[in-house]
């Protein structure tokens, strides 16, 4: 994707330590992209938040609960409308970045389900098949995850029947041990303890392994798998910018057919929610 290419950038949980970086790269080599940054409180009261601020106008930061469906349904109109009327040029990339997790136990969303799977999955799979009609012929989705995702230790990205999507591509990218992360102040003393000298660590290990990074690093990766001239055309499961084999259960098409139509149910989807063709 050329530097001076015109388009927009949509990323969710936008304050996030990986996504503070990405925006930054993008703000600064690719300076004629529109950046939506959403995030789960939009209030300048958020640090977080008011850090965004410093690095983007308030006018890209939008509002989004991914643990509410209809959040993510009259997000998802809102955006569509002013792409469709012009305000707005096609999306060049969905970065999916934004996530939860917790250490004590489920924790149950008001529309019933566990937490993690909704913001993490669900949330996501309603985000980019209500916006799939909204993209760019060439645009990237990419899809954050970890190397949790392995039972074991090919992606099963589909490629699109439509002609007028078979040009968008899927990428679902590890962003690494990032060991200055905010996630971690979660963490038990000790972890965190481990995490700070690791860190300080980083300069010798990064040598002996190329999972333990920095946030920066992490988020510079994302942003030229998102939108990066190297990787036009590319789909696959990637650690950083490396490609990996994918765990092979993501490839049992029974168990994605589950899955899919699971989602399809819980999300509330109608066949003319979205431009995707079965």
């Amino acid at each position: 994707m050329s530097q001076r290419s015109t388009g927009t950038v949509l990323i969710t949980g936008a304050n996030g330590s990986c996504a503070i970086p990405f925006i930054s790269h993008i703000k600064t080599h690719y300076p004629d992209l529109t950046i939506i940054a959403t995030v789960r409180n939009a209030s300048p009261d958020d640090p977080n938040t008011a850090h965004l601020s410093s690095i983007i106008p308030p006018s890209s930061i939008e509002p989004l609960d991914l643990s509410s469906v209809a959040a993510v349904n009259a997000f998802t109109a809102r955006l569509s409308r002013r792409i469709e009327t012009g305000e707005l040029p096609p999306l060049k990339a969905m970065v999916c970045n934004a996530f939860t997790m917790s250490l004590k136990g489920q924790i149950f969303t008001s529309d019933g389900f566990e937490q993690t799977f909704q913001v993490n999955h669900l949330a996501h799979y309603l985000l980019v098949l209500k916006l799939l009609g909204s993209m760019a012929s060439d645009g990237r989705i990419v899809m954050l995850g970890s190397n949790a995702h392995y039972t074991d230790r090919k992606h099963p990205l589909f490629d699109l029947p439509n002609p007028k999507l078979s040009g968008i591509t899927a990428i679902a990218m590890d962003p690494g041990g990032m060991v200055d992360s905010r996630a971690h102040k979660i963490q038990t003393p000790l972890i965190r303890f481990v995490f700070g000298l690791v860190l300080v660590l980083l300069p010798i290990l990064k040598h002996f392994t190329y999972e333990l990074r920095t946030a920066a690093q992490s988020g510079q990766e994302l942003a030229q798998l998102a939108v990066g001239d190297e990787y036009t055309g590319t789909k696959g499961y990637f650690m950083g910018l490396r490609r990996e084999k994918e765990d092979p259960i993501c490839e049992d098409a029974k168990v994605r057919d589950v899955l899919w139509k699971a989602c399809w149910k819980w999300a509330g989807l109608k066949e003319e929610d979205t431009v995707l063709e079965e």
